[in-house]
């Protein structure tokens, strides 16, 4: 990155800027040099203690936001997408100033961004940057009272950390619906697409209604869609834990063939009854 003795007179975040500027330029013009490139991609990748440096990177970013194209920019994007939500909130501030910016742009960023947000409202993959600790409400680097106790407060961190995200991404999601009104009209859509599969984790459709709730709340206009979408979800569950019942009932009843020591095949059924097969007079009964 670029170093503040470089240009006499210009801030840090000028210079920053300048870099990204050109980082960009050089990338969209299939410039030989992407050093500057990659490293901005990994400046976003790589975790940070307390997210300073990557804010300061999403922050010039942010101001380059009518630079990006879609195609030749698209790792730094995923990259940008990537970004937990339950970080510090200095450093989402400025990814989700990033997500309307680039919308504000382009309106070709209105789809991506829609549906790295929507589906940010599932749960979280998987552990973040986050302080268990902290968010925990206790000192950092405490020891554990056992593994009851342990499992009880991960499940609390874990709550927090969803609601953290997730109301987040509402603020950034009704900012976006309210200012581009074309939204409106290609969220429900991708709203479809992210649904989790009725085979998925309880927890996956647990959070997925609960966000989808919440947004009706703020876009009245998606209330009677999103209800209709839940209903006709529940009752696909519904019937596909159903049919799961029956097959389980049925392979209760299923017959086990078991060969014999006279060399008869035997079928053994679920009341214990067993008929003999033999070689040329067909099925007889064994009493």
């Amino acid at each position: 990155m670029a170093s503040e003795d470089t240009k006499s007179g210009m801030s840090s975040a000028e210079i920053l800027r300048n870099y990204v500027e050109d980082a960009l330029h050089k990338k969209a013009t299939a410039s030989p040099d992407t050093r500057p490139y990659e490293h901005l991609v990994h400046e976003l990748q790589r975790s940070d203690e307390g997210g300073r440096r990557r804010a300061k990177v999403v922050a010039a970013l942010c101001e380059c936001a009518s630079l990006f194209d879609m195609a030749r920019h698209r790792r730094l994007l995923d990259a940008l997408f990537a970004i937990d939500w339950a970080l510090e909130a200095a450093l989402i501030e400025y990814v989700a100033t990033a997500y309307v910016n680039l919308v504000s742009a382009s309106a070709n960023f209105l789809a991506p961004c829609l549906q790295s947000l929507v589906r940010k409202l599932l749960p979280l993959a998987g552990s973040s940057d986050l302080d268990v600790d902290e968010l925990a409400g206790g000192a950092p680097g405490g020891s554990g009272h056992g593994a009851a106790t342990e499992s009880y407060r991960d499940d609390e961190v874990d709550r927090r950390m969803q609601s953290i995200a997730h109301g987040r991404v509402h603020q950034t999601l009704q900012r976006v619906l309210d200012v581009f009104p074309t939204a409106r009209a290609r969220i429900m859509p991708i709203i479809r697409k992210t649904l989790p599969h009725a085979s998925h984790p309880e927890r996956s459709h647990y959070y997925f209604a609960k966000n989808m709730f919440k947004m009706a709340e703020y876009a009245p206009y998606l209330r009677a869609p999103i209800l209709e979408m839940l209903i006709r979800h529940m009752v696909q569950i519904d019937v596909e834990i159903k049919l799961e019942d029956e097959i389980e009932a049925d392979d209760e009843y299923c017959f086990d063939l078991e060969i014999g020591d006279s060399g008869h095949a035997s079928r053994t059924g679920a009341a214990g009854a067993h008929a003999d097969v033999g070689d040329d007079t067909g099925v007889s009964s064994d009493t």
